[in-house]
């Protein structure tokens, strides 16, 4: 091992968006910054640009009026330009120094990459996370894929996802729109976290494209059917989605840094156990999103570098993509009320369907459930009503135009103040 002598302020291990994010921070700060990614785990970007929320979203709207093959070729021309523009071109514009390879911890400051050695005050483990492979019999014996696999994948007949999460809902709805059968195999149930009318209004959309098997038991795979407690179901296609399982980057156990449930152990200014070691993203598996992951990442590097900040995950929302898009932002608990979209005057005239559904202690706002085709869109402005603490009453005091998809946000919190039905415009 060589030694190149070069030390840095941080060295950032990981080209996602929690290590993005924490370097465009510690260079704002006038920091000297290293950057070390390995492009054959996941491209410079991450999960997210690369086999994430960028050609999985693509897929989604492009299914509406595209063929397959227009649409994954379509997505992978996406996946590219984005990867330059907001990675590649950003590690420029920002003169931020970058090494491609495989890092490995060697002690509290110092990173081996390449057979080189290089040593910083700080350290930032951000690799990630990969698809966690339950073990099922017979599955080491079929070709199935994961979302690694998403901008290679190739038109089938029957797909049949095991595990019923995010990406299994998300991509079954696309595969549905391409006129792919599409079927959901669940231990469990789908939609975990969730309030029961927001689980029974996307059960009844998602039953008219999808086959959804919830509280089964996987006993066999085989190579075309899964063979399970409630008969056997047969695909051209196999889609692995049962959750992540972090990326522990080499030397972490040597170091003695701590790791539990299979993930790095941060506490709550996402320090590991080594003062001067910090993780933030997927490898933590909090709360794993990119905007998570982003949060950590400059939350981290304000912590190194003289400040004491806290996240509050439950201000980070969350939104579920599809023909319908399910989110919700804050914490689900206290009294709630619930307005459908035939409540709606905006909503009845585009012939929309959906509710929104918000939750709260006495004056106190806590959270908002929201089902539509554009519920990522309306979670924003719930955001925002969460993080500069409007009250009830001063959330019923802002006008909104009229009429809007948005009035929903004041006319579900209208109810809490009043039983009775109330008129188009209530003030």
């Amino acid at each position: 091992m060589n030694c190149e002598c070069k030390e840095y302020d941080l060295i950032v291990i990981g080209g996602g968006a929690a290590g993005f994010s924490s370097l465009i921070e510690a260079k704002k700060r006038g920091k000297k910054a290293l950057l070390i990614n390995d492009n054959k785990n996941v491209n410079i970007g991450g999960t997210c640009v690369n086999i994430g929320c960028v050609p999985s979203k693509a897929l989604i709207e492009m299914s509406k009026d595209m063929s397959f093959e227009e649409a994954m070729k379509k997505a992978r021309e996406i996946v590219e330009k984005l990867r330059e523009k907001n990675y590649m071109d950003v590690l420029k514009e920002w003169d931020i120094e970058f090494i491609e390879g495989k890092a490995k911890l060697v002690d509290k400051n110092s990173v081996e990459v390449n057979g080189n050695k290089y040593k910083a005050s700080y350290i930032l483990i951000a690799t990630g996370a990969s698809p966690f492979i339950p073990n099922i019999k017979g599955l080491e014996d079929v070709n199935y894929k994961t979302y690694r696999d998403i901008l290679s994948l190739e038109r089938a007949e029957e797909v049949v996802f095991i595990g019923g999460g995010r990406i299994a809902l998300e991509l079954s709805q696309a595969f549905g729109n391409f006129r792919i059968k599409a079927k959901i195999l669940q231990r469990s149930t789908i939609l975990k976290g969730f309030s029961e009318e927001v689980k029974r209004f996307v059960k009844e959309e998602l039953s008219k494209s999808i086959e959804i098997v919830e509280n089964v038991n996987i006993k066999e795979v085989e190579q075309g059917k899964v063979i399970t407690d409630k008969g056997e179901f047969s695909f051209d296609l196999l889609f692995i989605a049962t959750g992540i399982k972090p990326n522990i980057v080499e030397g972490v156990k040597e170091l003695g840094i701590e790791v539990e449930r299979g993930a790095i152990k941060v506490n709550e200014y996402l320090q590991t156990n080594i003062s001067n070691i910090y993780a933030a993203g997927d490898v933590t598996k909090i709360l794993p999103l990119e905007t998570t992951a982003a949060k950590q990442g400059k939350t981290a590097v304000n912590n190194m570098f003289g400040e004491k900040k806290k996240i509050d995950y439950s201000k980070i929302p969350s939104v579920m993509f599809g023909n319908y898009e399910i989110a919700k932002v804050g914490k689900l608990e206290g009294e709630s009320r619930v307005l459908y979209f035939d409540e709606l005057e905006r909503a009845v005239v585009k012939g929309e369907k959906g509710l929104i559904k918000m939750y709260a202690n006495g004056e106190k706002i806590n959270g908002f459930e929201v089902v539509s085709k554009n519920a990522g869109e309306i979670i924003g402005a719930c955001s925002y009503v969460l993080n500069a603490s409007f009250s009830i009453e001063e959330l019923n005091e802002i006008s909104l135009a009229f009429p809007t998809m948005m009035e929903m946000i004041k006319k579900v919190s209208l109810k809490f103040k009043e039983s009775k039905k109330l008129p188009c415009c209530a003030g």
